[in-house]
C-alpha cells in the first residue's frame, strides 16, 4: 500500500507537466499503429473501445523502440517480432487484456526519457518491454526507477545501466534483465577467431596494426573499448581510433587514414543500417587492405542490397535461425510483412516477448493478479533465482538455447556461454552469413581475401 500511495502522489504531482507536454504537440507515447488488442490512441482504450479483458481488467505495457529516426527500420522489426508473440495469445493473460503502447525513442536519449515518462503518466503503465539503443536505456532507467515500473528484457549493452543496477539494486531493480550483454562478454569471440586464423596460417598480417571505429554513443564506445582492450591484450597495436555522430555516412577520410597507417584489422560497430553499409562500401572503394569486423552489419535483412560484393569477407557476430522453430518464424514473418526478419532485431524481440509473456503468466498463476508489484516480485523471486528461465527445449525460444538471469556476477546480463546466450562469429559471402567460430558452430574456417 505504501508503494501504491507513493506512485499515486508522483502521478498527481506530474499531471501539470504531462498536460504541458501534450500541448506542445508531441502526443502520447503511442503512435496509433498498434495491433489488435493494444492501445490505439494513447487514451488507455483498446481499438474496440472496451479497454479491458474478460473480467474488465487491463495491463498497460510500454514498449520502447525507435519508431522514427535513423534506426526506425530496427524499431519496426523489433515491434513486429515482439507483437507476433502477443498475437499468439490474443493479447490476453487470464482475465487481463494486454494493452501495448509504443514509446518512440527517436534514437535520442532525452526525447526517449520524456516520451517514456509521458506514456507512464498518461496511460497508467504497469510494466514495460524492450528498448534498443544503449544510450536510450541509460536515460530511461531513471524513469523506470522513479515510477517503479518494471521494464523487462531491454536491449542496449550499456555499462552505465550495469553499474547502476549493481551499485543500487533496490532503486534500479526495475530495469530488469538486459538482452544484449556487455560487449566484453561477446567481443572475446572476435579476438579468439582472429587469433585462431593467425595460428593456423589462414591470416598472416604484415603487422598487428589495429583500427577502431564506432558510433559516438554509449553503445559504440562501449563496444570499441572492449574490442580495443581485447585485441591489445593479444598483441595488437591500435593506430587509429575514430567515432562518428549518429547518422554519419561519409567515412572516406578515416578509412584513408586507416589505410595510410597500415591497419591490417579494423574493428567497430554502427547503430543503423545506412551507416554500417556506407562504411563497408567505402572501405572497399578506398582499397583498404584489412580484415573488417563490423559488428551488427547483418542486424537488418536488406544490408546486402546496400553493400553488394563489398561485404564479402566482412566479419560479424549474429545469432542464427538454426532450429525448425526459427525457420518457421522466418517463414511466418516474411509472409506477414513482406521481407525476411533480421535475427538480431525481429528474432531476438520474438524471444524476449515470449519470455516476457511467460513472466506475466507465471505472475498471474502464482499471485493471482498482474500489477507492477507482483510482476517485480515474480522477476526477483523466480527469474533472478533461475526458477524461471526461457529455453529452446521447453519454451518457444528460437535464438538462444536458454535465457537465464540467475548468475549474480553477470546480472543484469544473462548467462553467456554455449549452453545459454551465445552468438557465433560469422563471415559474409554473397550475402550469406557463414559461421566460422567457435568450432562447435563453424561451417568453415575464417577466410582472407586474396591480394
Amino acid at each position: 500500500m505504501k508503494k501504491y500511495m507513493k506512485r499515486m502522489i508522483s502521478l498527481a504531482a506530474a499531471a501539470a507537466m504531462v498536460l504541458s507536454l501534450c500541448a506542445c504537440g508531441n502526443g502520447g507515447g503511442n503512435d496509433g499503429t498498434q495491433a489488435p488488442g493494444s492501445a490505439a490512441d494513447g487514451s488507455g482504450q483498446t481499438e474496440n473501445g472496451q479497454g479491458g479483458g474478460e473480467g474488465g481488467k487491463t495491463l498497460n505495457i510500454a514498449w520502447i523502440g525507435p519508431v522514427t529516426g535513423s534506426a526506425s527500420r530496427s524499431g519496426e522489426e523489433l515491434y513486429n517480432g515482439a507483437m507476433m508473440q502477443f498475437e499468439k495469445i490474443n493479447y490476453q493473460i487470464g482475465d487481463y487484456k494486454l494493452n501495448v503502447f509504443k514509446v518512440d525513442s527517436e534514437s535520442n536519449a532525452e526525447k526517449a526519457a520524456l516520451a517514456y515518462e509521458e506514456c507512464i503518466l498518461s496511460n497508467k503503465i504497469d510494466v514495460g518491454l524492450n528498448t534498443w539503443h544503449s544510450w536510450v536505456s541509460a536515460s530511461c532507467i531513471e524513469v523506470a526507477a522513479k515510477y517503479e515500473i518494471p521494464q523487462l528484457l531491454t536491449f542496449g549493452a550499456s555499462q552505465d545501466v550495469i553499474d547502476k543496477v549493481k551499485e543500487d539494486h533496490d532503486y534500479y531493480k526495475y530495469w530488469a534483465g538486459k538482452t544484449w550483454p556487455q560487449p566484453a562478454h561477446l567481443v572475446t569471440g572476435y579476438v579468439e577467431a582472429i587469433d585462431q586464423a593467425i595460428q593456423n596460417g589462414t591470416f598472416s598480417p604484415a603487422s598487428k596494426t589495429l583500427g577502431i571505429y564506432g558510433v559516438d554513443e554509449d553503445w559504440g564506445r562501449t563496444f570499441a573499448k572492449a574490442g580495443k582492450e581485447g585485441f591489445e591484450a593479444n598483441g595488437w597495436t591500435c593506430a587509429v581510433e575514430e567515432y562518428f555522430a549518429l547518422g554519419t555516412t561519409d567515412y572516406y577520410a578515416v578509412l584513408n587514414k586507416m589505410k595510410d597507417a597500415g591497419c591490417t584489422l579494423i574493428c567497430g560497430t554502427m547503430s543503423d543500417v545506412n551507416a554500417a553499409t556506407a562504411f563497408i562500401k567505402q572501405a572497399d572503394e578506398v582499397g583498404l587492405d584489412a580484415l573488417v569486423i563490423c559488428d551488427g552489419l547483418g542486424w537488418l535483412s536488406e544490408w546486402y542490397e546496400l553493400t553488394g560484393a563489398s561485404s564479402d569477407y566482412v566479419i560479424d557476430m549474429i545469432p542464427q535461425y538454426a532450429t525448425e522453430s526459427g525457420q518457421a518464424f522466418v517463414k511466418e514473418y516474411t509472409e506477414k510483412f513482406g521481407y525476411e526478419p533480421g535475427p538480431s532485431t525481429a528474432g531476438l524481440a520474438y524471444d524476449t516477448a515470449g519470455f516476457f509473456l511467460k513472466v506475466l503468466q507465471t505472475t498471474y498463476d502464482e499471485y493471482g493478479e498482474l500489477t507492477s508489484e507482483t510482476i517485480m516480485k515474480c522477476w526477483e523471486e523466480k527469474v533472478r533465482t533461475g526458477e524461471l528461465i526461457y529455453t529452446m527445449a521447453e519454451d518457444d525460444a528460437i535464438m538462444m538455447p536458454a535465457w537465464d538471469y540467475s548468475d549474480p556476477d553477470m546480472y543484469p546480463d544473462p548467462i553467456v556461454d554455449g549452453d545459454h546466450y551465445c552468438f557465433p562469429v560469422v563471415q559474409y559471402f554473397d550475402g550469406k552469413a557463414v559461421p566460422v567460430y567457435p568450432d562447435s558452430m563453424a561451417a568453415q574456417e575464417l577466410k582472407v581475401p586474396e591480394k
